[in-house]
């Protein structure tokens, strides 16, 4: 209880520091994922649909149409916020424009109705298997000792929480999937991994905790493989979403650029690290660095080689989704993915980061060893203290040749 009153206070700082307004809500990014509300609602089209950050969004002289790099995945999940702003904008003397207070409030409202919605569903998955203070305590270490409250509060246009809801919900299908594989679930399950795969390609890899859950032998995998043949049928659902929303958007960049295929990435270097990963840069560079900016998270790693060691069959499955998707990022040309408060890749896998903390959690309340536990508390509220005073702090971007280590320095020193 203490250290959630503590993180609730020290949180204002944020919040103070802050400026919600249109330029984080609906600017770069953010404004490629929203934009196609605005076209199909607003302007018909990507036609003549005015944009905020135009330098990223070109004009096709073929076409005439503003060009859009980012799938409509993310508006799906916004669509019902949005529609509730169009119609309060229609009614009154708000612009009808996409962009108005009634459209920044409305996105920012779903980026705190996803964040909250996503670490209550991580409660339900976690408190079967865990006491609920635990859990309680994994999930206010998550919220305030990472870049978590800043994507819910500061940028909710991203697609980092919607990502981070949806693996969220995967967790929470996964067992009741394997307790009865009615078509009914199936279906509902299909279309959050759809989701995730169409919004982000390369949380394809979290699928691996719908594949291999609570496999830890021989005998486990080889009941896990005749449970996928008699439910063959029903797993063909996991890909119909995906193909459904890519066919629409791959006929939504026809009309918009004039061509079938395109690589809507084809502008950027890509993966030009698959051979050599930059993945300890991805960890502990200054440049977004995981656990430079999120040193709790630390904890959570040693919460999940603890449970390797207890043999606790997701342990092992989760460092494994941890460590491929570092590899996946430490492989792209711009591995800082900048203009970001912390890795924001990682948002969406904190759900995974929450198991560690609360293996860490449980297993030192019931260890002999009481200076244990009082030292991860004690580094539980430094590390929460630090983030937040942090992220207050930040003013983007903390990347590129005027970022460094002695900046980042006199950052941390303001603190101390």
């Amino acid at each position: 209880m203490v250290l959630i009153v503590f993180s609730i206070i020290n949180s204002r700082d944020v919040i103070k520091n802050k400026t919600f307004g249109a330029k984080f809500i609906t600017y770069s990014d953010a404004e490629g994922y929203y934009l196609y509300l605005p076209a199909l609602f607003i302007y018909h089209g990507f036609n003549s649909i005015p944009v905020r950050s135009p330098g990223q969004f070109p004009t096709i002289k073929k076409t005439g149409n503003v060009y859009d790099k980012y799938t409509f995945g993310v508006a799906i999940l916004e669509l019902p916020f949005f529609l509730v702003a169009d119609a309060f904008a229609t009614r009154s003397n708000d612009q009808r424009d996409g962009y108005s207070k009634p459209y920044q409030a409305a996105i920012a409202f779903a980026g705190i109705f996803y964040g909250l919605l996503g670490l209550y569903i991580i409660f339900l998955v976690l408190k079967i298997r865990f006491h609920k203070v635990h859990v309680l305590l994994g999930l206010v270490a998550v919220l305030f000792g990472t870049n978590l409250l800043h994507y819910i509060l500061i940028e909710p246009g991203m697609s980092h929480i919607y990502s981070f809801f949806l693996i969220a919900s995967m967790m929470f299908y996964t067992p009741r999937i394997y307790a009865d594989p009615s078509w009914k679930r199936f279906l509902l399950f299909s279309i959050i991994v759809g989701l995730i795969v169409f919004i982000r390609p390369s949380n394809i890899v979290v699928v691996l905790y719908y594949l291999f859950y609570q496999v830890s032998s021989m005998t486990q995998l080889k009941e896990r493989m005749r449970y996928f043949w008699e439910n063959l049928g029903k797993h063909f659902l996991l890909v119909i979403p995906f193909l459904v929303l890519f066919t629409i958007q791959i006929l939504i960049w026809k009309d918009m650029v004039g061509e079938w295929v395109i690589f809507s990435y084809s502008n950027e270097p890509g993966f030009i690290y698959w051979s050599s990963p930059k993945m300890l840069n991805v960890l502990f560079h200054v440049h977004n660095g995981l656990f430079i900016y999120a040193p709790v998270l630390l904890l959570a790693v040693v919460g999940l080689i603890i449970g390797l060691v207890q043999k606790r069959s997701n342990s092992f499955l989760i460092l494994i989704i941890l460590l491929l998707s570092t590899y996946i990022f430490g492989s792209w040309w711009a591995w800082w993915f900048g203009g970001a408060y912390g890795h924001r890749c990682y948002v969406e896998l904190l759900p995974f980061f929450v198991c560690g903390l609360v293996f860490l959690s449980q297993t030192l309340d019931k260890s002999r060893f009481r200076m244990l536990q009082i030292g991860n508390g004690g580094l539980l509220v430094i590390f929460i203290f630090y983030s937040l005073k942090l992220m207050a702090k930040y003013l983007p971007p903390w990347d590129g040749p005027g970022w460094t280590w002695d900046t980042w320095w006199e950052a941390v020193s303001k603190i101390i």
